[in-house]
């Protein structure tokens, strides 16, 4: 399979709607060059722009995640994300359970998730950690250092990494 020509799908797991914007925007958007502002910046960026965009899935409960990323009810034909952002604190308190359901399962195991939250207890990244998501990143309460985190967040995962083919 070409990489150039693969578009990637991130579904993001979020109940905040001001941060779905800002993470949707983040994704989506080609890297400018005032992103291009040292040597290895410049080579992840390159990476990121021979790619195409990724697409975004945004769900707000678990309960619809889980039947997402399992492929069930109104999602059976749904793609199987490439990569997973969690916010740990969504409205049904669940998120945990998602986590442990993507890393239970063989066959979604290999997804990198990425826990994305707005704060954490030391048990919590603990937690966290130990059901196996890839990296845990507590969300900045500015916008704009949010969206600065994102980029950084776009960089590595959708430039850098190797993710597993499907």
């Amino acid at each position: 399979m070409d990489e150039e020509a693969l578009q990637r799908l991130v579904l993001v797991v979020d109940d905040q709607s001001e941060h779905l914007q800002i993470i949707e925007q983040v994704l989506c958007e080609k890297a400018s060059s005032a992103q291009l502002n040292t040597q290895i910046n410049t080579q992840i960026n390159t990476q990121i722009e021979t790619q195409s965009n990724p697409q975004v899935m945004t769900i707000t409960t678990t309960t619809e995640a889980t039947d997402f990323i399992l492929g069930q009810g109104i999602y059976a034909d749904a793609q199987r994300p490439d990569i997973v952002l969690l916010n740990m604190h969504l409205a049904d308190g669940q998120a945990q359970t998602l986590l442990t359901t993507i890393k239970a399962n063989p066959q979604l195991k290999q997804i990198p998730t990425i826990v994305l939250t707005l704060d954490a207890s030391q048990e919590e990244v603990f937690n966290s950690y130990r059901q196996q998501c890839n990296s845990f990143v507590v969300k900045p309460q500015d916008l704009n250092h949010l969206s600065a985190t994102l980029h950084v967040i776009k960089s590595f995962w959708l430039g850098l990494v190797t993710l597993p083919a499907k």
